[in-house]
């Protein structure tokens, strides 16, 4: 129970660290006032309102180093902090961060995510180690203030509206493992030189107008995301020399070219998200091979390839045969040969002949990302979603339960007599095979599921 009376304040044990997250909280515990041993103290996601009490930092002035005050409805400070972390990310600030904010010349983490500030004052910072400045509003080219912060470990900056090229001076940062600028206005060639990051683990320049060629990574990175750009030419084979990405997104480009093979070699390490769609790629090499290869290493099994790919369906030369697929998406390609060939893979799509029931969870894969700083772990969590045609009507699924069973082959060329086992895919909640040239439709049509034949 945390009480206001002074006295009983007065006499409780003296902690060192503090963790009172979601807890409820509507002003700050008195009790505070009297942990002047205190060096961590975690008061995040609470309701806390109000201005930030200048006793918090003076109580324990020469011991706090790390304060966590994320996710309130704090209106700013009485007085400047006096600590190395700070993070009020989610707090709902009103107006302008203070520009005293400068004077903690200590401070290493720095969280001032969700209000806007002015980044200039940042300047003087020149030991933070991690600093998140999403969802500030910064309207300008990348702000040069950022430039002296040579020990930056992680760097946060999207969801701003960020304009102009990729500074040079981004590329002296050379301690980053993290870097997120998606979401921005970004513009002109994509950096070829951010592989001289050899640290990076993590990379996302998506959601910008970056144009070029596509940039190899360094070897270190792990999660590699440059979706919804203007990138253009082939993808390098030089790719598959990284065999620890786990999350690969080129998705809605101008990419084209055929897709090297040795992407395929990817199932036997960790690849978890892959997505190559709306781009103009050509030549995949034995379809079903490469994507089983990178399917069954998925903890929740979906195939998205709406990429342009055009090419015959061959017989498969691998046992596997997607006993876990729940969503296959081959749409708006060229694939041409007949659906004799896919009914073997029909009858072995287990997965899909289960009836989903109960509750259900979403699609997802949670991956931590360890930068390695003041032992600060990142969950990464990628929720999946797709876009299903069905009966002539587009729908987004922001999030896919995880019993959703769905199959769109059309708009290509694919002909034939579809087989008998396709009707046996009793879970199937949306089935697409619309557009191409198929024939003895009609034991599907009769059907009362919503499918588009």
């Amino acid at each position: 129970m945390l009480t206001t009376n002074s006295t009983t304040n007065a006499t409780l044990p003296k902690f060192e660290v503090i963790k009172l997250a979601s807890c409820n909280l509507k002003e700050f515990p008195d009790f505070l006032r009297f942990q002047d041993e205190l060096e961590v103290l975690n008061l995040a996601n609470n309701g806390i309102h109000g201005q930030v009490p200048t006793w918090l930092w003076n109580t324990s002035k020469e011991t706090t180093r790390d304060i966590n005050l994320h996710g309130n409805f704090l209106t700013g400070f009485e007085q400047h902090p006096n600590a190395t972390f700070l993070d009020v990310v989610g707090s709902n600030f009103w107006g302008q961060v203070p520009s005293s904010i400068a004077n903690l010349s200590k401070l290493t983490i720095l969280g001032l995510g969700d209000f806007t500030f002015d980044a200039q004052p940042l300047r003087k910072l020149s030991k933070l180690i991690i600093l998140n400045l999403a969802n500030t509003k910064l309207s300008d080219v990348l702000p040069e203030s950022l430039a002296n912060m040579t020990q930056l470990s992680m760097l946060l900056l999207h969801n701003n509206e960020l304009f102009g090229e990729i500074p040079s001076w981004l590329l002296n940062l050379t301690r980053l493992t993290f870097l997120d600028l998606s979401e921005n206005k970004l513009s002109g060639m994509f950096p070829s030189s951010i592989s001289q990051l050899k640290h990076l683990e993590y990379l996302d320049f998506s959601f910008n107008r970056l144009q070029g060629p596509l940039p190899l990574p360094p070897p270190s990175v792990l999660y590699y995301r440059v979706a919804s750009n203007l990138l253009t030419g082939k993808v390098p084979t030089s790719f598959c020399q990284n065999r620890t990405l786990f999350a690969l997104d080129l998705s809605d480009n101008n990419l084209s070219g055929a897709i090297p093979q040795c992407l395929a070699s990817f199932s036997s390490g960790s690849l978890l998200l892959f997505n190559l769609s709306n781009n103009f790629f050509h030549d995949i090499f034995h379809l079903f091979e490469f994507v089983v290869g990178l399917c069954c290493n998925f903890p929740d099994p979906m195939v998205n390839l709406i990429a342009r790919f055009h090419g015959a369906i061959e017989n498969p030369k691998t046992n596997s045969k997607f006993p876990k697929l729940r969503i296959i998406d081959l749409s708006h390609n060229g694939f041409f040969g007949t659906f004799t060939l896919l009914s073997e893979f029909f009858q072995n799509w287990n997965a899909m002949k289960m009836v989903g029931k109960g509750n259900s969870t979403y699609m997802q894969v949670e991956t931590p990302v360890t930068t390695g700083v003041a032992n600060i772990v990142y969950s990464m969590d990628f929720t999946y979603s797709i876009t299903i045609s069905s009966k002539g009507t587009k729908r987004l699924y922001e999030k896919i339960q995880s019993v959703f069973v769905a199959v769109d082959l059309s708009d290509n060329k694919f002909s034939g007599e579809i087989p008998e086992n396709l009707g046996r895919l009793c879970g199937l909640q949306a089935l697409n095979i619309s557009e191409n040239k198929l024939t003895g439709l009609n034991s599907l049509a009769s059907s009362h599921h919503p499918w588009q034949i």
